[in-house]
C-alpha cells in the first residue's frame, strides 16, 4: 500500500500528532474515530434499495444504486465521510460564518460577506427549485447527515480547533440550501467584474480617458478568439497628448495600501471533432485553475445506476458540498469550463440628498435609507454587531462615494442548479441546451459528443444593461440606468460544429472586441489560448495522450518580446557588468518555464523591472503603489517599450536605452537567480496549519519544485494551478486521464490522504474510471431484511 520511506513519514507525523494532542487529553482515537468506513454495511433511512460504494486504491468510489436520489445520497454519505470540514468552511465562506470556529481573525471577511445576505438568497432559491432537483437536495442531505452520524467522532479538524478556542466545537447538519451556499461560494470566487469596474473608474478620476484607454485595450497581440471578425481594433498606439505630472512623496500609509491584482488567471479547455482525432471520437481536455489547497477543492466520482440500456454512468469530478458530476462524461456527452470573465456585478453609485443625508436620491425622489443588521459569533470571543445602510437596490458599501453592488448571484431568480441535469444529454445540441439555461457562475463550456462533434457555449446569466455600458461605475438615481428582466439571451455566445474542428478557451477574449467590451470584463491575457490554437494548429490523428502534454505545456510565448529586449540591452553593456551578465542569462533561456531554468527567472525579474519603470509613472497620479498589473496592460508595456514615445519617457531617464540597461542590471542585484521550480515550490496548505501550531504543516502537502506559470499553458504558482487535469473521448472513458493535486480523503491518516498527488506533480496519466475494488461498503434501507443481497 505504501512505500518504505512513505509509511516512515506517516509514522513520525503520527507519533508527532499524537503526542501533542495526548499532552492535552487527546490522541490518535481523534483521527482513527473520524475515519471513514470502507468495508461492511451502513444503514440509511430514506433508500429505496441497497447502493454498494466501490473504491479503488486511489479511494475513488464507485456508488452503484438502482436509482439517481439513492445514488445522491450515497454521494452526500461518501462526501460526508471524506471531506466534511471542507463543505462546512465552503457553506461559512458564503454565509459569513467563518468566525464561529476559525475566531476573530475573519470577523472582519465575515462582515463583508455578510451584505450578500447568501443565507436568505439560498433559501429563495431552495424555494424556487423544480421538485427533481429539490429531490436530489433532500437526497443529498440526507446522505450527508447520515454519514457525519456514522463517524465515530468528529472530523478531527474539528477538535483541533477546540483545543485552539477552549471552546467545544462540533459539526451542524447540513440543509439543502447548504448546497446551494457551497454553489454561491463559487460564484463568488468567478466573479470579477467588481474588480475590473473599480480599476477602470479610479483610473478614470485620475488619468485622462485615451491614457486609460492605452492602458487598459480590449486587443491585445497575444488574442486567440474564437470567433472573429477579422476586424477588431487597429494595433495600439501610445497618447499622443501625454505630460507627466510631478507627484508628491507618497505616505507610509500609503505605500503600505498597494494594489494586488489577480495575476494568477486560470483554467483552460478545448474539444477536437472526431475529423482531428486517431480514433475518429471527439476529444475533451480540460484544466481548472484555482487557489490549491489540502484537500483539493473536487473529489472524483463514478455515479452509476438504472438497468439495460437505461443504466447511467456520470464519472468526473464532484464539488463536496454538492451533488452529481461538475466536470467529466456520461459517455453520450463530455464537458469542461473556463472562468469567461462574463461581466455579472456593477457598482451603482449612491447619491445622498443633500438637504437631508437619511436620505438618498432615487428615480421617484429621495427615499430614506433602510438599515440591516448582522450578528457574527465569534469562537473564543464575544460575538459583534454590525450595522449596514440599504437602498432599493441594495446593502451600501460606504465610501466616496458610497456604493451598491449589482450582481447575478445576489438575485435569487439568476442562479438555478441546471448543472445536474448534464446526466441526461444524450446529443450535442442537449448539452448544449443545458448549458444555455444553466444559471451558475458564467462560464466557457466546451462540449464533445460521442458522434464526434464539438461545440462552445457561455454558460450563466447574462445582464441587459439599459441607458449605460457598465465598464465604470454609475448613479441610478435619474432612472435611466438599470438592468432589464431577464437574460440578454440573443447576446448569447454559441458555437457548434465549427469548420476547424476545433474550440478553446483559455480565460481569454473569444469573441470580437465590440461583442466582448458589451458581455466581458476582467479577462486574461490570451496567450494560453492562442499557444493551445498553434499546437492543435490543423494536426490530426490526436489521442488522449497528445492532449495531457498541451496541458503540460511550459512554453511562455509572452517572453520572446523581452527575451529579445534582454539581448540587446546586455549588448550594449559594459563587458563584466551586471547587466551584461543579465542579458546573458535571459538570452540562454530555453523559452520555458522550466523548473531548472535559471534564466526565466531573470527574465521575470526584468519583466518587473520594465513594468516599474515605465508604468508606474504613468500610473502615479492614481495615487498607489503598483506591485503587480492587470493582464490588458502588458500589451500597453510592449507597445512603448518597441515604439520608444519620448514624450512617455519617464523624466529620471535620458533615453528608453538607459531604462532597459537600468532594468537589466537589477535583475542580479540580490545576486544570481535561482532555478524556476525553487521559486515556484508548491505552497498546498491545510486550513488548519495556517492557524495553528507549526507541526501542523504536516499536514500540507510536499513542497516539491514545479515547473509551469501563468504565461504557460501549464499554469503553476506555489497556491495556485491546475485543480484538476481531464482528458476524454465520450464513449471511451475507459481512455480516458483524470488526475488531482492530493487525494480523495480530508483525514491525515487514511491512506488515501495524498495517493494520487505524485501523478498530478508528474503529469501522469492517472485513468478517468476506478480502477478495480480495493474496499466496499454497502448502504442498506435502514429497514432492509438482513439476508437480502
Amino acid at each position: 500500500m505504501f512505500s518504505r520511506a512513505a509509511a516512515c513519514l506517516v509514522f513520525i507525523w503520527f507519533v508527532v500528532v499524537c503526542s501533542a494532542l495526548l499532552a492535552t487529553g487527546h490522541g490518535a482515537a481523534v483521527f482513527v474515530r473520524a475515519l471513514p468506513q470502507l468495508e461492511g454495511d451502513a444503514y440509511l433511512t430514506g433508500l429505496s434499495a441497497p447502493v454498494t460504494v466501490e473504491r479503488d486504491r486511489l479511494g475513488i468510489p464507485v456508488i452503484r444504486g438502482l436509482g439517481l436520489e439513492d445514488v445522491t445520497t450515497a454521494q452526500g454519505f461518501v462526501h460526508a465521510q471524506d471531506r466534511f470540514f471542507q463543505m462546512d468552511l465552503l457553506r461559512r465562506q458564503a454565509s459569513g460564518r467563518l468566525a464561529e470556529i476559525v475566531g476573530p481573525a475573519v470577523v472582519r471577511r465575515d462582515a463583508t460577506v455578510r451584505r450578500y445576505q447568501f443565507e436568505q438568497i439560498a433559501d429563495q432559491i431552495v424555494d424556487q427549485l423544480p421538485a427533481d432537483h429539490r429531490a436530489l437536495l433532500d437526497a443529498y442531505t440526507n446522505g450527508v447527515n447520515a454519514g457525519l452520524a456514522q463517524l465515530e467522532g468528529p472530523p478531527f479538524e474539528y477538535v483541533a480547533m477546540s483545543l485552539a478556542h477552549q471552546e467545544r466545537l462540533r459539526p451542524e447538519a447540513w440543509q439543502p440550501r447548504d448546497c446551494v451556499l457551497v454553489a454561491l461560494a463559487m460564484t463568488r470566487v468567478l466573479s470579477a467584474g467588481a474588480g475590473a469596474e473599480q480599476l477602470r473608474t479610479d483610473l478614470r478620476e485620475s488619468l485622462s480617458k485615451d491614457l486609460v484607454d492605452f492602458l487598459l485595450p480590449e486587443s491585445s497581440r497575444f488574442d486567440a478568439p474564437m470567433i472573429d471578425s477579422g476586424a477588431d481594433a487597429p494595433p495600439l498606439a501610445p497618447p499622443a497628448d501625454f505630460e507627466f505630472v510631478p507627484q508628491a512623496a507618497k505616505s507610509t500609509a500609503q505605500d503600505e495600501a498597494y494594489v494586488v491584482l489577480p495575476a494568477a488567471l486560470g483554467s483552460n479547455n478545448w474539444a477536437v471533432a472526431g475529423s482531428r482525432t486517431a480514433d475518429g471520437g471527439a476529444l475533451l481536455a480540460n484544466d481548472m485553475h484555482l487557489p490549491l489547497s489540502t484537500p483539493n477543492i473536487w473529489h472524483r466520482a463514478q455515479l452509476e445506476w438504472g438497468e439495460g440500456n437505461e443504466r447511467v454512468r456520470w464519472a468526473g469530478v464532484s464539488l463536496p458540498g454538492m451533488p452529481g458530476i461538475v466536470v467529466g462524461s456520461n459517455g453520450h456527452v463530455a464537458w469542461g469550463f473556463t472562468n469567461s470573465f462574463v461581466d455579472v456585478q456593477d457598482w451603482i453609485i449612491i447619491e445622498t440628498d443633500p438637504t437631508d443625508p437619511s436620505k438618498y436620491l432615487a428615480p421617484e425622489g429621495p427615499e430614506a435609507f433602510g438599515e440591516f443588521e448582522a450578528r457574527i459569533d465569534i469562537a473564543g470571543d464575544a460575538h459583534q454587531i454590525h450595522r449596514w445602510r440599504t437602498t432599493r437596490w441594495g446593502v451600501v458599501v460606504e465610501g466616496e462615494p458610497p456604493r451598491v453592488l449589482k450582481w447575478t448571484a445576489l438575485d435569487p431568480e439568476a442562479t438555478n442548479l441546471g448543472i445536474l441535469d448534464l446526466w441526461q444529454a444524450r446529443t450535442l445540441e442537449e448539452a448544449v441546451d443545458i448549458m444555455r439555461t444553466w444559471r451558475g457562475p458564467s462560464q466557457n463550456a466546451s462540449i464533445a459528443s460521442a458522434d464526434g462533434r464539438i461545440a462552445w457555449v457561455v454558460t450563466g446569466f447574462l445582464p441587459q444593461r439599459i441607458g449605460y455600458s457598465g465598464r465604470v461605475s454609475t448613479s441610478w438615481a435619474d432612472g435611466s440606468a438599470r438592468w432589464a428582466e431577464g437574460s440578454d439571451e440573443p447576446s448569447r455566445p454559441v458555437l457548434l460544429d465549427p469548420a476547424s474542428g476545433l474550440v478553446w478557451s483559455a480565460n481569454n477574449r473569444t469573441v470580437p472586441a465590440v461583442q466582448s467590451e458589451r458581455l466581458f470584463d476582467g479577462w486574461g491575457l490570451g496567450c494560453r489560448a492562442q499557444r493551445i490554437r498553434t499546437v492543435l494548429g490543423d494536426r490530426t490523428g490526436l489521442t488522449e495522450r497528445d492532449m495531457l502534454e498541451l496541458q503540460l505545456d511550459t512554453r511562455v510565448e509572452v517572453g520572446a518580446p523581452y527575451q529579445a529586449l534582454a539581448a540587446r540591452m546586455g549588448a550594449i553593456a559594459p563587458p563584466g557588468s551586471r547587466a551584461r551578465r543579465a542579458g546573458e542569462l535571459i538570452q540562454a533561456w530555453n523559452g520555458r518555464a522550466d523548473a531548472q531554468e535559471r534564466g526565466y527567472v531573470a527574465l521575470k525579474r526584468f519583466y518587473r523591472g520594465l513594468a516599474q519603470r515605465v508604468l508606474n509613472p504613468l500610473l502615479a497620479p492614481a495615487d498607489r503603489t503598483w506591485r503587480s498589473w492587470p493582464s490588458g496592460m502588458q500589451e500597453a508595456l510592449l507597445t512603448l517599450l518597441e515604439q520608444q514615445p519620448a514624450h512617455m519617457l519617464p523624466p529620471e531617464f535620458a533615453s528608453w536605452d538607459e531604462l532597459g540597461l537600468d532594468a537589466l542590471h537589477d535583475v542580479l542585484r540580490d545576486g544570481e537567480p535561482p532555478a524556476w521550480g525553487e521559486v515556484n515550490r508548491l505552497s498546498m496548505r491545510h486550513p488548519i496549519a495556517l492557524a495553528l501550531p507549526t507541526w501542523f504543516t504536516l499536514l500540507d502537502m510536499p513542497r516539491h519544485v514545479q515547473a509551469g506559470d501563468t504565461w504557460a499553458v501549464r499554469v503553476a504558482t506555489p497556491e495556485f494551478g491546475a485543480s484538476q487535469r481531464l482528458v476524454v473521448s465520450p464513449g471511451r472513458e475507459d481512455a480516458g486521464i483524470l488526475h488531482l493535486p492530493g487525494g480523495q480523503c480530508g483525514n491525515p491518516l487514511s491512506p488515501h490522504y495524498r495517493r494520487g498527488h505524485r501523478a498530478w506533480r508528474d503529469g501522469s496519466p492517472t485513468p478517468l474510471l476506478a480502477g478495480p475494488a480495493a474496499h466496499q461498503l454497502r448502504l442498506v434501507p435502514r429497514r432492509w431484511p438482513i439476508a437480502s443481497p
